[in-house]
């Protein structure tokens, strides 16, 4: 049973390793608009059809670990001072600020100018 049980662990950790992988390079593309899933499958040297078919078999899908690489973004980006949030929504990969506006208020169930204004606020003094 030792070797069913150690096939199991490596799988286990392939696939987070997997997700982590996706997860930086998204982190890391995102910001730069070249983030297809063809650029990371490629990046990962793997086809498009073949990481579609691992996520899948990890409950999640590319367009999940693409919001959630966002959300993780937003944050810090919300705390630049410099940045207004047409920027910020560009930086993030949205074509339209609007789609960016309603999957913030999915996020953090407020509007991101209310966001961004009390963020700003904190650092003001």
């Amino acid at each position: 049973m030792q070797p069913g049980l150690d096939q199991q662990k490596l799988a286990i950790e392939h696939n987070q390793s997997l997700l982590a992988t996706v997860q930086a390079l998204l982190l890391k593309k995102i910001p730069s608009g070249s983030f297809s899933i063809d650029e990371i499958a490629t990046s990962l040297n793997l086809s498009k059809r073949t990481l579609q078919r691992h996520l899948s078999t990890l409950s999640t899908t590319f367009n999940d670990e693409v919001q959630i690489a966002r959300r993780t973004l937003v944050v810090p980006l919300m705390k630049d001072q410099s940045l207004n949030l047409i920027e910020i929504s560009y930086l993030l990969g949205y074509s339209d600020p609007e789609s960016f506006s309603r999957a913030f208020k999915k996020w953090f169930h407020q509007s991101p100018s209310v966001y961004h204004q009390q963020s700003l606020g904190m650092f003001k003094n």
